[in-house]
């Protein structure tokens, strides 16, 4: 089918550079908040490890994207897997306060490059193996393999997949994403790829994770982002007949809104509804909540659109066919949410010139802010820095 194409607002993060550099390229000595500050930064409840500059890193790329964590059920050590405009990162930071960058990827040049993870028992091995799966918008990066299984003395490329070209960003489902582990015997870890050049999500198999053979694909509109859940209760009757359980892909949009879409056949996807809401910049991402009855939604250009500070929608997924707007929490500043999670009663999210947030979200339709770490004390402005 032919690719639907979509401005990207995310391609706006590196136009702007606006203000003084928030930090210098020296790295700053761990400190804790103290007084609604950790050294330059403004916090409430998270203090300062440390930080990696990026011109620590091979060929001291200009500007880095998305990132990752996955710690190693082998002997519990932590990574954040980080995509840089000339390749990727891993960095060992079971010791935050001192990181280190265990080794770097090459890839091919793009301002944008998105991290999942997959983990998985080795039999054979009698160990645990795990793979980094990457995308870029550069043409010709493909999905990029990464072998995580050396570490913590090193990384390699274990291949590239080239059923795709380019795409925006990927999602792991049916995993926990603690552990990046399977946690679903009867619904096989898929790897979701939104806004490839072939349009629309494509399906793959990780049955062999470095061999990677796409299974399905659903091409009703752009797809930026994507979360996948399976639903066990009476919403699993809202999707074609037999699917119950019935897994689900949130698909979200941009323009469009959000895309609910039953893929349990992988062969054949159903749309089971399309949800719009008022003042709709672009619908960027979202996360599921503990209980599984909302989605978490975050709008990347409402702020800059319409005039509003930031927003986070809670959306009542408790009919599939009928989603609603339940909340709109208000960040209190302007800056631009991008993506959150949620990980038990609490749910982080990230900003552009705000830096992290974590609200307490015991009730999804009230959420609360516990703590907060700005990254980028120069200002909370609408922009993309």
């Amino acid at each position: 089918a032919t690719p639907t194409i979509e401005i990207n607002p995310d391609a706006k993060h590196q136009e702007e550079h606006a203000g003084p550099v928030p930090m210098s390229l020296l790295e700053m000595a761990s400190s804790s908040c103290t007084g609604g500050f950790a050294g330059e930064y403004p916090c409430q409840g998270i203090d300062f490890m440390s930080r990696v500059p990026l011109s620590s890193f091979t060929g001291s790329p200009l500007s880095a994207s998305n990132l990752w964590g996955y710690v190693d059920l082998d002997d519990n050590r932590e990574y954040a897997i980080i995509g840089l405009r000339n390749g990727t990162g891993v960095v060992d930071i079971t010791d935050p306060v001192n990181p280190v960058i265990v080794g770097h990827i090459a890839g091919v040049s793009s301002q944008w490059r998105e991290v999942k993870v997959y983990q998985f028992w080795n039999t054979s091995m009698n160990r645990w193996d795990g793979y980094a799966y990457i995308t870029t918008e550069g043409s010709g990066g493909g999905i990029q393999i990464i072998d995580l299984t050396q570490l913590p003395a090193s990384v390699s490329l274990a291949g590239t997949w080239t059923g795709v070209s380019t795409s925006h960003t990927d999602h792991v489902s049916n995993i926990n994403y603690s552990t990046n582990a399977s946690n679903n015997p009867n619904f096989p870890p898929i790897l979701y790829i939104s806004g490839s050049n072939r349009g629309g999500l494509r399906f793959v198999s990780l049955a062999n994770p470095t061999n990677l053979t796409e299974i399905g694909f659903w091409t009703g509109t752009y797809s930026h982002d994507t979360y996948a859940h399976v639903f066990t209760d009476a919403r699993a009757n809202q999707c074609a007949p037999g699917h119950n359980p019935c897994e689900v892909v949130f698909s979200f949009a941009g323009t469009p809104g959000l895309k609910i879409i039953d893929v349990t056949n992988k062969s054949a996807p159903v749309t089971l509804s399309t949800f719009t809401y008022p003042q709709l910049g672009y619908t960027h991402s979202g996360w599921i909540s503990s209980d599984g009855n909302y989605i978490y939604l975050h709008d990347e250009l409402d702020e800059q659109n319409f005039g509003v500070n930031g927003r986070i929608y809670t959306i009542d997924i408790t009919n599939l066919t009928a989603p609603f707007v339940s909340n709109i929490y208000s960040t209190g500043n302007a800056a631009i949410d991008h993506n959150g999670y949620t990980i038990g009663n609490k749910f982080y999210y990230s900003n552009y010139t705000r830096g992290i947030g974590i609200l307490d979200v015991t009730n999804p339709n009230a959420p609360v802010e516990l703590s907060y770490f700005d990254t980028f004390p120069t200002n909370n402005n609408v922009g993309f820095n």
